[in-house]
């Protein structure tokens, strides 16, 4: 039986995943740290996103396997790993029609049973979610009558209302504005620290991932490049070798994180 590293509750085993003879992901090793946030950054098409879906359970990879709280994920009840599990992919949908209130209530859908319906409990998971990512007053508007902006806050709010100790979120910066970007980030932080939520997630913006992740992971090719601090993988070489990129690092003048400025 495959053992799970100390201090994580998911872990990627010598993961495999290919799309036709197309590998995305071979002998893929990750564990993810409990309670922190942690960012996986690398070019496009280098497998972040599949990473995601896989250690999500969207994918089923062809080889190696995806651990929760030390169990296969792949073996474990879909209600269970709900409780457990949040994730926000690149590009939902939502039904036709819908409103926001009742699309964020759809993460209150693993908490529901025969035994257990709608409760107080419930209806406060939803308010706080839409209170957090400042929707409240588009509860009753049209979700397809949103900006790109409002919509990824709505679908955020739905990840946490479902109140998960773990979250996945791929991308959720996309369609936001500088200012909203960093309001997201921000409570994504918050939710870390006050809640002890444990948060990976996929980003573009290479510093913005260096100031809010407490463990960066660098892909390319379906592999890791490095991780571990920001510190450590936020350097001149790696830019390089990852992203064909010349550049300088410098300290954040406000976070003293690395800075990367293209040359």
């Amino acid at each position: 039986m495959l053992e799970p590293q100390e201090n994580t509750p998911l872990e990627a085993k010598d993961l495999g995943l290919s799309f036709g003879s197309h590998v995305v992901l071979k002998d893929f090793n990750l564990a993810v740290p409990k309670g922190r946030v942690s960012v996986v950054i690398g070019p496009n098409a280098c497998g972040k996103s599949t990473l995601l879906r896989s250690l999500a359970r969207l994918e089923k990879p062809s080889a190696g396997t995806v651990l929760l709280d030390g169990k296969s994920i792949h073996k474990q009840p879909t209600r269970g790993v709900a409780k457990r599990l949040g994730i926000l992919p690149q590009m939902p949908v939502a039904p036709e029609g819908i409103t926001v209130g009742d699309l964020v209530s759809r993460g209150r859908t693993p908490h529901q049973s025969v035994w257990r319906q709608w409760s107080r409990q419930d209806e406060v998971a939803i308010q706080n979610a839409m209170d957090m990512t400042k929707i409240t007053e588009l509860r009753d508007k049209a979700f397809s009558s949103l900006s790109g902006g409002q919509r990824q806050r709505v679908w955020i709010a739905m990840a946490l209302a479902q109140e998960t100790d773990l979250l996945l979120l791929d991308e959720p910066t996309t369609f936001l504005d500088l200012a909203h970007q960093i309001e997201l980030l921000e409570l994504l932080k918050r939710c870390n620290e006050e809640q002890q939520m444990t948060i990976v997630a996929v980003l573009h913006d290479i510093n913005l991932a260096a100031r809010y992740a407490h463990h960066l992971v660098v892909m390319k090719n379906g592999q890791i490049e490095a991780q571990g601090s920001a510190d450590k993988v936020i350097t001149q070489d790696i830019m390089k070798s990852t992203f064909g990129l010349e550049c300088y690092v410098m300290p954040d003048p406000v976070k003293g994180t690395p800075l990367v400025v293209p040359a």
